[in-house]
């Protein structure tokens, strides 16, 4: 789960540069015991993504490279250092567009940023409770 969390964090950074859109439905992490942890892990549940999407495909390749060549430390100080994740503790989308954009202008970033907005704005998240008598129930 570890690598995959860190395959994960590369691959939204890779999609938010491009696309501005994340691969994950959250695209939040935290770093704890020094790797990028989902927020969707920390509280209980897995995030959504595509595994066939071309961002997670180009991580996942890029992430066994660099481990081939520089080792477990390599890899986790190559994933540390995008959007300074050890120093800040926590990255959020936006925080990732500041840090792809903040050597762009500001409309740039403003462009970018109203893309996220909107990305997030039209996500739908479905509830699943079961009731008295263990039928689902979606909310």
């Amino acid at each position: 789960m570890i690598e995959l969390n860190a395959i994960l964090y590369y691959a939204d950074f890779l999609s938010m540069k491009e696309t501005s859109t994340p691969v994950t439905d959250t695209c939040k992490y935290f770093f704890i015991h020094g790797n990028p942890m989902n927020s969707c892990y920390i509280a209980g549940t897995e995030p959504m993504y595509d595994p066939e999407n071309q961002y997670f495909k180009q991580s996942k390749e890029e992430f066994e490279q660099i481990k081939s060549k520089f080792g477990e430390s390599g890899v986790m100080s190559f994933i540390e250092d995008i959007c300074s994740l050890k120093s800040c503790g926590a990255v959020s989308g936006e925080r990732m567009l500041r840090c792809i954009h903040q050597y762009n202008g500001k409309k740039e970033f403003e462009i970018a940023l109203a893309k996220y907005e909107k990305w997030r704005k039209d996500l739908i998240f479905q509830h699943i409770i079961k009731d008295e008598d263990g039928r689902k129930i979606w909310t």
